[in-house]
């Protein structure tokens, strides 16, 4: 979102809300993940006050999760 030879800033909180399982012979766990990413897009720029939109209408980082078997989403992926 800023000039094309500057890279974006990008914060990444990751919280841990349940660890449900854990395999020890499997050498795997089942978690319950709250990720939040935070950046700063001047184009969206507006009217003083919070407004949400739904993130696939913006720019944003891609997120990859690795060694992920499967990410299912509880939440909407919003913008705010």
């Amino acid at each position: 979102p800023g000039p094309a030879d500057a890279a974006t800033r990008v914060a990444v909180l990751a919280y841990f809300v349940d660890v449900a399982a854990i395999d020890d012979a499997g050498r795997t766990f089942t978690a319950d993940l709250y990720l939040r990413l935070r950046w700063k897009d001047g184009r969206l720029a507006g009217p003083p006050g919070r407004r949400r939109v739904p993130l696939a209408s913006i720019w944003h980082p891609p997120l990859l999760v690795r060694n992920a078997r499967s990410v299912n989403r509880h939440l909407p992926e919003t913008a705010e």
